[in-house]
């Protein structure tokens, strides 16, 4: 078996890369969020820099290493991989929290901040998948 540890074709995306260890249950937004790590990485896609930006994300989520440019380009990933993101943040009970007590205080504000969680949800999925 060939060693994987540095991407040989630079123009083929990470979802492709990846498609055999993703499992099916969340799989657009898996996809989704790929192409978000895609875009905050280094062109050449070393594995180790993958698997290191995974774990400096799960360390400080809030350190905006996925860059979102406002909360419109948020809001426009929560519309494109809606069922996912509503099946997840249900299965983590995040519904059942009221918006005051994730600190926010209008119902768009609430679907950013559950996007933005359910993309943590998914890189610590990715932990287990991928590596």
């Amino acid at each position: 078996m060939k060693k994987f540890t540095k991407i040989q074709h630079l123009n083929e995306k990470l979802a492709d890369i990846f498609k055999d260890k993703i499992r099916e249950e969340y799989k657009g937004l898996k996809n989704g969020v790929l192409d978000l790590i895609e875009k905050n990485i280094e062109k050449e896609h070393d594995i180790i820099n993958i698997q290191n930006f995974i774990s400096e994300y799960l360390q400080n989520p809030d350190n905006n290493m996925i860059e979102f440019t406002d909360s419109h380009d948020v809001f426009s990933f929560y519309l494109k991989h809606q069922n996912d993101i509503d099946e997840l943040l249900n299965s983590k009970n995040y519904y059942d929290k009221k918006p005051k007590d994730e600190n926010v205080f209008s119902l768009y504000d609430y679907m950013i901040n559950g996007t933005k969680k359910s993309v943590e949800y998914i890189m610590e999925i990715f932990k287990d998948e991928l590596f």
